[in-house]
């Protein structure tokens, strides 16, 4: 588990997007917020859970955004989280831990490792 902030445009829409690598049995996901327009934006995994050998993994995660009265930069960013499995993985169940909204797969054909 690692907990990342990204800059990258190719995770500009909330959700999660999987790296799948051909010749190995690992994947990696990315947890992404979507692009917001001043720095001060968080994502951290607080949870993840393997159930049913590799068919489920569910992950809390926990979003974090700047409070009313913080000075932040008004620059384009891109917050997410990588996560690196060792094993592939069928189906992910990903959960705002607050608010209990889910994250949906973002499918990009241009992303791989």
């Amino acid at each position: 588990m690692n907990d990342t902030y990204d800059y990258d445009s190719k995770y500009s829409k909330r959700g999660y997007y999987i790296e799948a690598n051909n010749n190995s049995d690992s994947m990696i996901v990315i947890i992404a917020m979507g692009s917001k327009k001043s720095e001060g934006y968080s994502i951290k995994i607080k949870n993840i859970e393997i159930t049913n050998e590799n068919s489920l993994a569910r992950i809390d995660v926990e979003e974090t955004s700047p409070g009313d009265e913080q000075i932040v930069n008004g620059n384009i960013i891109y917050p997410c989280v990588k996560i690196k499995f060792s094993k592939k993985v069928k189906n992910f169940l990903i959960v705002n831990r607050e608010t209990a909204e889910t994250f949906t797969e973002v499918k990009d054909d241009n992303i791989a490792i």
